[in-house]
């Protein structure tokens, strides 16, 4: 949840899009924490699409 609100909707979507494939540390869409944004990422938050993590 990349926004700190439940559940996992469009707010963390804009959260995640302007990262996309970007490298680097500390990037909020880097969900798998390998330094790079890409369909990796996207495909964990579409898999958590509208659930709770809580």
């Amino acid at each position: 949840n990349l926004d700190g609100l439940e559940p996992i909707n469009f707010l963390d979507f804009s959260t995640f899009a302007p990262d996309w494939y970007e490298s680097g540390t500390a990037l909020a869409g880097d969900i798998n924490s390998n330094e790079i944004v890409d369909f990796n990422d996207l495909e964990i938050l579409a898999y958590h699409w509208l659930s709770y993590c809580n």
